[in-house]
């Protein structure tokens, strides 16, 4: 198996559909899609499962977060490469992963895209967000999951931390970025993206979780210098 999809999901309602739709008709054919969900009930999410029961490998089961739910799915996945997706996102076009097939290098770890955020609430969401890894990621998260192809086996290693809610991808970027992982830029585009996400949202929440999640990843003084940053961020997205 060439590539596994992986969504986590709780009650997406019929816009999963589309994401699993954007899957099903890409013209390179040997992947998966990997659903982890979180015992939804409603019954537009249920009817998607149902019928898209041939297309999909699901196991429903409560998890702790969606990144306990991407550990769990990722112990089933087969493919050499990971995409995670959410619910309300969607492949670019029908090509993606032909196009990414083509130029993946075997002993990438990550290999980057670009994606398009939708419907964004904020001046600091970008319509157009292209993923680098460089050194200002000790600042900022340079790389977009979804638009992010991550060698399985790499990411197995590394694994999700279930004690964050929003920011547990920017914590395996850094990591990648402090253990010198090897990179691989594209201009491709990936997946289109909604920008209403939890993580799009400035709050002080979402900035506690990067003082903590950066003070137990980055060396002390890096984590230092990026306390003041980080509190200047807050002010600044809340005026």
């Amino acid at each position: 198996m060439t590539f596994s999809i992986i969504i986590a999901t709780y009650e997406p309602g019929a816009e999963l559909e589309r994401a699993i739709t954007s899957i099903c008709n890409q013209t390179f054919k040997d992947f998966e899609i990997v659903i982890q969900d979180n015992l939804s009930q409603d019954e537009e999410t249920l009817l998607v499962f149902e019928k898209f029961a041939r297309d999909i490998s699901i196991e429903r089961a409560p998890d702790k977060g969606i990144y306990d739910a991407f550990n769990k799915a990722l112990k089933r996945c087969s493919g050499d490469w990971i995409l995670f997706l959410g619910a309300d996102d969607f492949l670019a076009d029908e090509k993606v992963l032909e196009k990414i097939h083509a130029v993946i290098a075997p002993s990438s770890h990550l290999v980057l895209g670009c994606i398009e955020n939708l419907d964004a609430q904020s001046r600091w969401i970008p319509r157009r967000f292209v993923s680098k890894m460089k050194w200002s990621i000790l600042w900022k998260n340079t790389i977009h999951q979804q638009g992010c192809f991550y060698n399985r086996e790499w990411i197995q290693s590394i694994g999700f931390s279930d004690q964050y809610k929003v920011l547990g991808d920017y914590e395996v970027h850094l990591k990648a970025f402090l253990v010198k992982a090897q990179v691989q830029h594209t201009a491709i585009f990936i997946s289109t993206c909604d920008a209403r996400g939890l993580s799009k949202n400035f709050t002080s929440a979402l900035y506690d979780e990067e003082l903590q999640m950066k003070k137990q990843t980055i060396p002390f003084l890096l984590y230092c210098i990026n306390v003041p940053l980080i509190l200047f961020k807050r002010w600044l997205k809340a005026h």
